[in-house]
């Protein structure tokens, strides 16, 4: 069976480093249990953290993004 997780978080800079800090541990235990993450898409704020820790730890990630978003992006 495989096992997914969506998760959506800000994309802004301007956030608490503690939510940095929370979503890097949250990221790395989704990843060392291979679960497969759907995510917001982004590449900056939580967003962007969430989606380095999940790949530096080996795992595996899908981004999901509106159009006009990758051009902001």
């Amino acid at each position: 069976m495989v096992k997914q997780i969506c998760v959506f978080c800000a994309s802004s800079r301007q956030v608490d480093l503690q939510y940095f800090k929370a979503t890097k541990q949250i990221a790395e235990k989704i990843a060392t249990h291979n679960i497969i993450s759907i995510y917001g898409g982004g590449a900056v704020g939580l967003m962007g953290k969430y989606a380095d820790s999940i790949l530096s730890n080996g795992g595996k990630i899908i981004g999901i993004i509106p159009k006009f978003m990758v051009e902001i992006e």
